[in-house]
């Protein structure tokens, strides 16, 4: 007559059809994110968050760009970056709405070695009261009061802060508090 083997497989075949076409509703809460220019969108509040730690290294750090060219291409959603010295660069730079294109070129097409030299200053990077005073001098040192205050390093990095001030001032985001860049930011 009929097989137990036959029987279960009609209750289970019965049980799917009655059963597996059930309703499950997905509710989302949202929150408001702002974004630059005075513009918000609505986020969902319950996905996991992605936060990126980007660490130093000099050039080992700008692999960085790679990470976050891969991170794209994939389509995973960054929520905040951080970083450490050039991990903090490159975050910064992208968090301020660089594209990675740009990024890489500025990774390839900057003279790093002329940023961070210990020789002095081009004449035309200094002041005028700069440049008085280095004719005169065989070296300079800065006083404070009457307290003279000896350089911490060989190299003053001026012409790495200039630089990176050039490229923060022509950021296609300029804001006025990390929470509101591309991506939360920290360095």
């Amino acid at each position: 007559m009929f097989k137990p083997g036959k029987i279960s497989a009609a209750i289970l075949l019965t049980a799917s059809f009655l059963f597996g076409q059930g309703k499950d509703t997905l509710k989302l809460h949202l929150e408001t994110k702002r974004l630059p220019f005075d513009l918000t969108i609505q986020v969902p509040v319950n996905l996991p968050r992605v936060g990126l730690a980007l660490s130093g290294g000099g050039a080992r750090a700008l692999s960085h760009i790679g990470i976050l060219r891969a991170l794209e291409e994939e389509q995973i959603p960054v929520d905040m970056i951080v970083g450490t010295s050039m991990g903090s660069i490159v975050g910064g730079l992208f968090s301020s709405g660089y594209s990675l294109d740009e990024l890489d070129s500025i990774a390839l097409n900057t003279k790093w070695n002329e940023l961070f030299t210990v020789e002095q200053s081009n004449r035309n990077e200094l002041f005028v009261d700069q440049k008085i005073t280095e004719d005169k001098a065989i070296f300079s040192l800065r006083i404070d009061g009457f307290t003279p205050v000896l350089p911490k390093s060989l190299s003053s990095g001026e012409r790495g802060a200039n630089f990176l001030n050039l490229l923060a001032l022509n950021a296609p985001i300029k804001a006025e508090d990390y929470n509101n860049l591309k991506f939360r930011y920290r360095a």
